[in-house]
């Protein structure tokens, strides 16, 4: 049994950005970085838990009831505190940790395939000047760094549900040496 993750409102809100395409990457990237807090937040509280949002934002109840679903199957349904303080029992620490990096992957994969699946269109339409950008607005948001050269190809068609920063950053590591040994610099000035 699987469960959809749909957010329209917030693709509809990200779609609208295709011509400011870094800033369309910015906020894709801000949103990826909210999952694993959110993850970690909901694993603090039974699964039926919703967090409070402005009802314009349908990202986080997309993934509330992705996870409240999830848990569901699991049988992990009842809250595991995040108490370090009164838990000496390392076991238990770690099945928390445990738990909160598979469902941030799972939520990640997942949100990353539904921003593919609804914003491919407009990705395909892009110049590569464009792609730049985006990647460039993805690379702030996910990594905070700024590169002055960034690959043509899109991060979100290439490196899939992958780690989106390790894709970055090897490419952009690759294009960082062709530019500092042509002479200039690789990194922007902050």
């Amino acid at each position: 049994m699987t469960h959809t993750f749909a957010m329209p409102s917030t693709i509809m809100t990200l779609g609208a950005q295709a011509m400011e395409p870094w800033a369309m990457g910015h906020s894709i990237g801000n949103l990826l970085t909210q999952i694993h807090a959110l993850v970690d937040t909901h694993l603090s509280h039974p699964s039926t838990y919703r967090s409070i949002v402005p009802s314009t934002l349908d990202f986080v109840p997309a993934l509330d009831a992705y996870l409240a679903h999830q848990r569901a199957v699991d049988g992990c349904t009842l809250p595991m505190p995040y108490d370090y303080q009164n838990t000496t029992d390392r076991k238990t620490r770690a099945s928390r940790r445990r738990f909160v990096a598979r469902y941030s992957r799972m939520l990640e994969a997942e949100f990353k395939r539904t921003v593919l699946e609804q914003l491919s269109s407009i990705f395909q339409d892009w110049s590569v000047e464009q792609t730049r950008l985006f990647n460039k607005g993805v690379d702030k948001a996910v990594c905070g760094i700024q590169w002055v050269a960034y690959p043509e190809e899109n991060v979100a068609m290439c490196a899939g549900d992958g780690d989106w920063a390790t894709w970055l950053k090897e490419r952009c590591d690759e294009l960082g040496m062709r530019e500092f040994g042509a002479g200039r610099k690789a990194l922007e000035e902050i």
